[in-house]
């Protein structure tokens, strides 16, 4: 009897969950979005999907190929259509991001502060691809620490979308597989993200360097990067240049010490570092460090975490001129603060811990 009344719980659950999705699809789907500032970002990406191909060449869709490849269904629907979809998707991936581990009322508080954050809200009124590269770290992290190659090559896959965001974490990581995963398994793992990789660069990749090589917003007053914002503000070169190379020094240092470990919290603060030692990086990107990394510090209460909370709400309260001059150059700061709490935190955050991985041989 219990048995049965749990079946048809979770029958009810699904159709309840069925019901939602398909009235807030219906809902975003019948937003006018045309001749308008919303989906900013997504009707270029929408557009570089049309034609049964991802097209990488117009400064619209700058992720790699085979992630591309991965958004072409959304290019067979209507640009309203699309952007519900993308929306969806969106709101999906937040609320599953948050961690269950610290009971029901820190669970529904961190839903409710990421999901209502300032730069949620912006992604979803840009229609950007945060919602692809935040399961990709998070199934990198999962399949890390539980030694498990099918999800963190699919996590990889995933999460190296957008290159600046990517490129920093998984360089630390390499090296970190390279310490503690035997031959036969790395061998495996390469295998599998060649299977992905290989095919896509050989159709789309000379196209996709060149869109990669050719972003028009590098050094502009949306670049978030390091060295574009130290340069807004007026520093010399060889400052900027130095600044650099002590951020770079620093996380190199911290990543070595701090062992072969790749929890939330060290991901993202990797993620940050990142962005800011990148050609060029958006602001919005902000999204996947609150996601995989902030909030869950959120939800244990610490205070600098709580205090860093609240400023990257705050531009809910700043001017459209502020936010336009200085936007890019504030997250650069709240990038910056992020690596400090990260860094500084000496207890991990509830989460499976590795193990003696290079000690123990998998079963197959």
């Amino acid at each position: 009897m219990v048995k049965e009344t749990r079946w048809w719980a979770w029958l009810v659950a699904g159709g309840l969950a069925a019901l939602a999705i398909a009235l807030l699809f219906n809902f975003f789907a019948s937003w006018p979005i045309e001749g308008t500032t919303l989906a900013l970002d997504w009707k270029g990406i929408w557009n570089d999907l049309q034609g049964g191909r991802p097209h990488f060449n117009t400064d619209s869709l700058l992720v790699v190929p085979w992630d591309g490849v991965l958004l072409l269904p959304l290019g067979w629907l209507s640009l309203r259509a699309s952007w519900a979809a993308a929306t969806l998707l969106t709101i999906i991936v937040l609320v599953a991001s948050v961690p269950l581990a610290l009971g029901r009322r820190r669970h529904l508080l961190g839903v409710m502060l990421l999901v209502t954050a300032y730069p949620a809200l912006r992604h979803i009124a840009d229609g950007n691809l945060e919602w692809v590269v935040i399961p990709g770290f998070l199934l990198t992290v999962y399949g890390y620490e539980k030694n498990k190659i099918w999800p963190l090559a699919g996590g990889l896959l995933l999460a190296t979308a957008k290159v600046q965001e990517a490129w920093l974490p998984c360089l630390v990581l390499g090296v970190y597989l390279l310490r503690t995963w035997p031959p036969k398994r790395l061998l495996a793992l390469a295998g599998l993200l060649a299977v992905v990789v290989v095919p896509t660069l050989l159709w789309l990749g000379g196209e996709w360097v060149y869109g990669l090589t050719h972003v028009t917003e590098r050094g502009s007053i949306m670049d978030s990067s390091l060295t574009s914002s130290l340069s807004r503000l007026g520093l010399s070169g060889w400052l900027v240049v130095a600044a650099w190379l002590l951020l770079a020094g620093l996380v190199a240092v911290y990543a070595w010490r701090s062992g072969p470990t790749f929890s939330r919290q060290k991901a993202a603060m990797l993620l940050a570092a990142s962005l800011l030692l990148s050609p060029y990086a958006a602001g919005n990107s902000y999204l996947t460090v609150l996601a995989v990394g902030l909030i869950p510090l959120v939800m244990t209460g610490n205070p600098l975490a709580v205090i860093l909370m609240i400023l990257v709400d705050l531009p809910y309260f700043a001017s459209r001129g502020l936010l336009y001059y200085w936007s890019a150059t504030y997250w650069m700061v709240l990038l910056l603060v992020w690596i400090v709490i990260a860094a500084s935190q000496t207890r991990p955050l509830p989460q499976p811990q590795p193990g003696n991985m290079a000690l123990v041989t998998p079963k197959p």
